[in-house]
């Protein structure tokens, strides 16, 4: 047989052979794991192919990607993952980019009030309170235009605006200094005067925000007297590359890009953020305007030392930098101000030694502001630069029925201090210029006795208590005082030598819970006290004693006896193609404070005077209820916050009663938010002359906004547009000088590869 011919008679065969190899093309199964009630992505679940050995694990964004033999493809894949009830689906029936739904084998019995996640939170190793955290999915396609827009869409927020755009945040009435601000756990308040501003914070780089209500937490210090916020970055990158672009009212425009690449278990990642608006008054030229530049960078290193998931709280070392920048001129009164933060930070989570749970914390956080004022009888340079170097170390150990939680915290800061005043029409008084410096010492142990499951969902009562002791010490040096003084009372305005503060704080807690399978239920009961210490600006201002003025500060540190019922349950339901589950929060609170601080301003001197106040109390309620609807696309809530607060002067300008509306609706990569609120007057006390207060009133507020977004996927290209209006029952566009109550437009937009 010739080789012609053996060519001839294998072709058929090779053909076949070829064609064989063609059919046998693998097939690509993907998609995003969420869970079914909370609509949260779920990872680490375990994804595998029935009776094989193929199979993976969701990411960090409950993304996976499953390659399948086409002899496989009438199999089923199994998904799996502790407390949730296993799922099965043919290969051949899970459509691309799928969104597969866990049920939950029990609702899940968190923290009261922890609503809007499934994820584990650090703060619930304290004892229980109300916790709201916000999902990146809930802003990140909307315009929101920082931190501080997002946030006031919280019932129990209030959000207050100073003409240069900086935006601070109160909480259950209190004031913007009893607020304890931390990006990634870590504390962003200014020693100055214990103050952030909320917009410097780029939501873009944000994974999830965190509110936690009330003053129950030794965790985090004592600055937080009546709530914490917490900013927690987007570790891990989920692209590689995005881009948005933000424009809009006042010559509005800001964008953001991030870049981000995923090692094994090393990642990295870097987000620039740029933004500025021009505001010009009413009828007025460009010489008599606002002007406002900001932008942000931010860099984040992340190393999985075990495992594959960085939302988990074990295992991985990580640092994070934050550099922001913010520029504000008044073109009408020639006045400026520059400010500029830096945070380094280094995590360490896992293991130290016998020690199984540990979060260690190094960190430095540099501010810097100058602020500089010229006007016909005078002008203001003031200067403040500040170093605090922090650190750290928490660890849980578990054995039952016993949980205990312990934290050392060690901070040295430093501030520069600059205030150079030179005007006809007042007297000049006070400090010019000093070095501040403060260190602190804090330790705190949370113990809580768990009682056992006595069934799948139901459990008796927890027993929390948590100790806390802090030592504070201030000393100043090189001061320097501004001549002229008039009243010999006011010669040494300012002035102190060394103080020192050393409290224990005791706080306890009782919970119960409840439930089954569809229904969970779970109450608590706080009551305890806590401390809050005069800030170097309380100390280096004069006091006010029965309406006379002194230079000797007699400040005492603000004591807070408080106690807190809150309850929060959950229910899904079943039988029903509309309505998919129901949960309500309902919690009531009572602060008494002791030498409650309060502030005024003399006519004729640019100094504040704070006095302590024997007796103040804030007392209120906060009800939330939430319905979800087709299938999860909708949800719609409704909130009450109703606060009673006698000391006007102590909680100047403080709204007593807000009420928030919301609908939410995703269908089909379309999504839309009505949002409608109302807040009550706010009153304030001013001081008119020595011992006289008269009261100032801001009118009541009351608005809709609305965000309309698109999203499309083209492979692997993720894009959207927005539309955003607040505001919008607002007839114009009138600056009033704060852009929180003006109507605004604004359009965004975007994508992701």
């Amino acid at each position: 047989m010739d080789s012609g011919q053996i060519r001839i008679k294998t072709l058929p065969y090779a053909c076949t052979f070829f064609l064989s190899i063609l059919a046998a093309q693998d097939i690509t199964v993907e998609g995003t794991v969420i869970d079914d009630i909370s609509g949260v992505a779920v990872s680490g679940v375990n994804i595998f192919l029935a009776d094989s050995d193929l199979g993976t694990v969701s990411d960090p964004n409950g993304s996976f990607t499953l390659i399948i033999p086409d002899s496989l493809s009438t199999r089923e894949v199994v998904f799996s993952y502790i407390g949730y009830r296993q799922q099965t689906i043919p290969v051949m029936a899970i459509k691309s980019k799928a969104v597969i739904r866990l049920e939950p084998t029990v609702i899940p019995m968190q923290q009261v009030g922890v609503t809007g996640t499934g994820r584990s939170l650090e703060i619930q190793k304290d004892i229980p309170q109300p916790i709201s955290v916000i999902e990146s999915k809930t802003f990140e396609l909307r315009g929101f235009t920082d931190a501080g827009d997002l946030l006031r869409t919280d019932h129990t927020v209030q959000l207050d605006e100073n003409i240069s755009g900086k935006k601070t945040v109160n909480i259950r009435g209190g004031n913007a200094d009893e607020v304890a601000i931390l990006y990634n756990g870590v504390r962003m308040n200014s020693e100055f005067d214990n103050i952030f501003d909320i917009a410097l914070v780029d939501l873009q780089n944000v994974d999830h925000l965190e509110v936690i209500r009330g003053s129950n937490s030794v965790l985090y210090g004592a600055e937080a007297f009546s709530g914490i916020i917490n900013i927690v970055p987007k570790l891990v990158p989920e692209k590689t590359f995005s881009f948005s672009q933000h424009l809009g009212t006042y010559q509005s425009g800001r964008w953001s890009a991030h870049l981000g690449k995923k090692f094994n278990r090393f990642s990295s990642a870097y987000s620039l953020n740029r933004g500025a608006y021009f505001r010009q008054f009413e009828g007025r030229g460009n010489d008599e305007s606002l002007e406002n530049n900001s932008d942000q960078h931010n860099l984040t290193f992340t190393y999985l030392l075990d495992g594959n998931n960085p939302n988990e709280p074990g295992n991985q070392l990580s640092s994070t930098l934050l550099l922001s920048h913010r520029l504000y001129k008044d073109h009408r009164f020639n006045d400026s101000v520059e400010n500029e933060n830096m945070v380094t930070t280094v995590h360490y989570s896992g293991a130290v030694g016998p020690l199984p749970a540990v979060l260690a914390t190094v960190s430095q956080h540099q501010i810097s502001e100058d602020q500089n004022l010229a006007v016909n009888t005078g002008n203001l340079d003031r200067s403040l630069k500040s170093n605090a170097n922090r650190f750290s170390f928490r660890s849980t150990n578990t054995l039952k029925p016993l949980e205990t939680t312990s934290v050392l915290q060690l901070e040295q800061s430093d501030l520069d201090y600059r205030d150079h005043r030179s005007f006809s029409h007042i007297h000049q008084v006070g400090l010019e210029s000093a070095q501040f410096s403060r260190t602190k010492i804090g330790a705190a142990i949370v113990a809580k006795l768990l009682s056992s499951d006595v069934d799948e969902g139901t459990r008796f009562s927890d027993v929390s208590v948590s100790v806390r002791r802090d030592k504070i010490i201030d000393s100043q040096e090189e001061a320097v005082l501004r001549g002229g003084v008039d009243n010999p009372e006011l010669a040494d305005l300012g002035l102190f030598d060394t103080r020192s503060w050393d409290n224990t704080i005791v706080k306890f807690s009782t919970s119960l819970t409840g439930g089954s399978e569809k229904f969970a239920v779970r109450s608590y009961f706080n009551f305890g006290t806590s401390y809050k210490y005069p800030t170097l600006l309380q100390q280096i201002s004069g006091t006010m004693l029965n309406g006379i003025l002194s230079a000797s500060s007699a400040l005492n540190p603000e004591k807070n006896q408080n106690f807190e019922l809150g309850l929060h349950s959950s229910r899904v339901i079943t039988d029903s193609e509309t309505l998919d589950a129901f949960d309500m929060t309902v919690n009531l609170f009572r602060n008494d404070y002791e030498n409650k601080m309060r502030i005024s301003y003399p006519i004729g001197i640019p100094v504040a005077f704070y006095d302590n106040v024997d007796f103040a109390k804030i007392s209120g309620y906060e009800i939330k209820s939430t319905i979800h609807l087709l299938n999860r696309s909708t949800s719609a809530d409704l909130a009450l916050a109703s606060y009673n607060i006698p000391e006007k002067g102590a909680f100047p300008f403080k709204s007593e009663v807000k009420v928030t509306a919301n609908l939410n609706i995703d269908y089909k990569g379309w999504s839309l938010q009505v949002h409608g609120f109302g807040e009550s007057e706010q009153i304030g006390w001013m001081r008119q002359d020595l011992g006289h207060l008269f009261e100032v009133t801001l009118p009541s507020h009351k608005n809709v906004d609305i965000h309309l977004s698109k999203s499309i996927k083209l492979r692997s290209l993720e894009g959207f547009a927005n539309f955003s209006g607040y505001n919008l029952r607002n007839q114009s566009t009138v600056l009033e000088g704060l852009i929180l109550r003006d109507r605004r437009i604004y359009f965004s937009f975007g994508f992701k590869l």
